[in-house]
């Protein structure tokens, strides 16, 4: 009998198993056990049973082999709990960084008509583009046309501003960054305008991006409470290499997190780390 898996939109697809496979070895999870909580997966999952809860069952089993997979969670859903500003901001930030722009954020440009307050501007050989920045909640949610046709539109009132020496900021094209998908009119609109997407599962892969350049958010700790997590990134420490950088005694310090805390804390941090790096 065929097992249907009921997507985050509604739609369904048969269960594939190499899915499984694939999301247990980005958990760090060792070969050796793989093949176990595949199998396990296969076990417990029935007709129409949605993604979420096979994601639940993967890390059930996972944390039966190491009880640490109990308080971590995935990529997807740890970017997810972030706050749309300032924190997905910040780490926008540092993934552009990590491919080589220079970031000026929160930037007033003033085009022919109006003017635009842009989450920022990058610059990489020469070029100048405008950043577009959009967190979701929900990481199942996409993006959709009007968010590129905004984009499109700012670009081209702001070089037409620049024609007429209203600004002097010659722009090159955009950047729309997010921790979801695009639709496919969002997708075929951008390729066709020139507008550059960095998200999930697009022809620059966030994902991939963050995992090449270990900037897994600090929320892959799950445990960490909506207090500790608010006085963390307002201290400026959104990934995990961030936090790992610090002792116990001063991450209490500039927190006022207990010293136990932040020692429970920053041991999850590197054992998150050690197992996300392989």
């Amino acid at each position: 009998m065929m097992i249907y898996v009921t997507k985050a939109d509604g739609g369904r697809q048969p269960f594939d198993r190499s899915k499984v496979y694939k999301t247990c070895s980005k958990m760090g999870l060792p070969k050796g056990c793989i093949e176990a909580v595949c199998r396990r997966v296969e076990e417990r999952i029935y007709d129409g049973i949605a993604t979420r809860d096979i994601l639940r069952i993967i890390r059930e089993e996972a944390s039966v082999f190491d009880p640490s997979y109990s308080w971590m969670t995935d990529l997807r859903s740890a970017i997810s709990r972030l706050r749309s500003k300032p924190d997905f901001e910040q780490y926008a930030r540092l993934i552009l960084e990590a491919l080589g722009f220079h970031v000026a954020p929160n930037q007033l440009i003033r085009g022919e008509c109006v003017e635009y307050e842009l989450d920022g501007l990058l610059v990489r050989d020469g070029g100048i583009y405008i950043l577009e920045v959009k967190h979701h909640v929900n990481p199942h949610e996409k993006v959709d046309l009007t968010i590129v046709l905004k984009v499109r539109a700012i670009i081209e009132d702001l070089l037409s501003g620049y024609e007429k020496g209203i600004n002097q900021v010659k722009v090159s094209g955009g950047y729309i960054v997010t921790n979801a998908k695009f639709t496919d009119h969002a997708l075929r609109y951008a390729r066709c305008r020139g507008i550059n997407l960095l998200g999930w599962g697009t022809d620059e892969d966030i994902e991939k991006v963050i995992v090449e350049n270990k900037l897994q958010p600090l929320t892959i700790v799950s445990d960490l409470d909506e207090g500790e997590l608010r006085i963390l990134t307002d201290a400026g420490i959104v990934t995990l290499r961030q936090l790992t950088m610090f002792t116990a005694d001063r991450l209490s310090t500039i927190t006022g997190i207990s010293v136990d805390r932040c020692r429970d804390i920053l041991a999850k941090a590197y054992e998150a780390s050690k197992k996300l790096e392989g």
